[in-house]
């Protein structure tokens, strides 16, 4: 048998010593870390939302917040809210076991502890309900902790729907907007013939589904199209049908055509009405000129005829006739004096021309 060397006799009792006396210790460290790791988990639980479920619930409803606690009568259990909006972490019931159950000023109007199965029931939901609500249970030195986030929405109301369209060339364009009066967090979708409606050579959806823009022809507007609005809590949905208003839009184009063939005729009926004006304001004007030439001349200078008689006697038909002249000029002329004499011009065969004397 191998004798062993003293030195390492003496490291192994070394080690013995120190494991008997640390043993203890390693002992109360353990403890300590498994309520440490307790302590802890509670926080993470409390700050992380990966380890909570979601709930959702209806503006102005009640709703219960379910809990599953291992124990029928836990030691202790409270239940805590942290808002969504503030961050800020406050108890709402507390529950000692032999003892009633303790809600907090602010909450206990309208929350409520269930003792059967341990839930908060609360009534007539709002919008500042929303959070993270904590059940903490202990029973001796296990303990239960379930975290989950409420998330509040107002129901949706009955969509309405608004339809334009066009009628070109036997092809309907439509236009289909969709909207809501109440409601959060909506979402948009359309359907026709138990098909939902997506973006394809037909139809474009636009506005987060808010419009659907489409056209189509004569023997396929007969199709009923659904809007269908939805949050988490509520869903809603309208129809409509497209042929009615295709064929208003028809009677649309063909009154505009018949407008346009209107104007177009009464655009002509002016042309021609404002030439012909033109046409008599110029020849109106072209006979007042003349008219007014004509009384201009004939004021300036009056023209007087007179028939010039002669006497056998030269000398006193020079007098007479100039007598006659003077009396003639008073009857017709009222006081004009006379500017020209026109007597009457006789061939005398008895007078010889030039080419007679030659």
């Amino acid at each position: 048998m191998e004798k062993s060397h003293p030195r390492a006799r003496c490291f192994k009792m070394e080690i013995n010593r120190r494991l008997f006396f640390t043993a203890p210790r390693m002992l109360t460290m353990w403890l300590l870390c498994s309520l440490l790791k307790d302590r802890v988990g509670l926080a993470q639980a409390d700050g992380n939302p990966m380890s909570s479920h979601l709930l959702n619930g209806s503006l102005g409803q009640s709703l219960a917040l379910p809990v599953h606690i291992p124990w029928p009568d836990p030691l202790i259990l409270t239940w805590d809210f942290r808002s969504s909006s503030t961050g800020r972490k406050f108890q709402i019931c507390y529950k000692a076991r032999n003892n009633p159950a303790e809600c907090s000023d602010g909450f206990k109007e309208r929350f409520r502890l269930n003792l059967t199965d341990y839930s908060l029931e609360i009534q007539t939901l709002m919008k500042s309900d929303q959070g993270w609500y904590e059940v903490n249970a202990r029973s001796g030195q296990d303990v239960h902790v379930e975290l989950m986030e409420l998330r509040v929405y107002e129901p949706v109301s009955k969509p309405l729907m608004q339809v334009t369209s066009v009628t070109q060339g036997g092809i309907c364009h439509i236009n289909l907007s969709c909207s809501v009066k109440r409601g959060s967090n909506v979402t948009y979708s359309w359907w026709t013939g138990g098909e939902e409606v997506t973006g394809d050579e037909f139809h474009n959806v636009t506005d987060e589904g808010r419009r659907l823009k489409m056209f189509a022809s004569s023997n396929s507007t007969s199709k009923a199209y659904n809007c269908t609005v939805r949050n988490p809590v509520s869903e809603d949905t309208d129809m409509i049908i497209l042929e009615p208003h295709c064929e208003q839009g028809k009677k649309q184009e063909e009154n505009k055509k018949q407008l346009h063939t209107g104007l177009i005729i009464a655009a002509i009926a002016i042309f021609t009405c404002g030439l012909l004006i033109m046409f008599c304001v110029r020849r109106k004007k072209k006979h007042f000129k003349l008219s007014e030439a004509r009384n201009n001349e004939a004021a300036s200078e009056p023209a007087l005829y007179a028939e010039i008689r002669r006497s056998s006697n030269a000398r006193d038909q020079s007098q007479g006739h100039l007598c006659q002249l003077d009396t003639s000029e008073k009857q017709q002329g009222g006081g004009v004096k006379l500017t020209t004499i026109y007597d009457e011009i006789k061939f005398n065969p008895n007078t010889s021309t030039p080419n007679d004397s030659d």
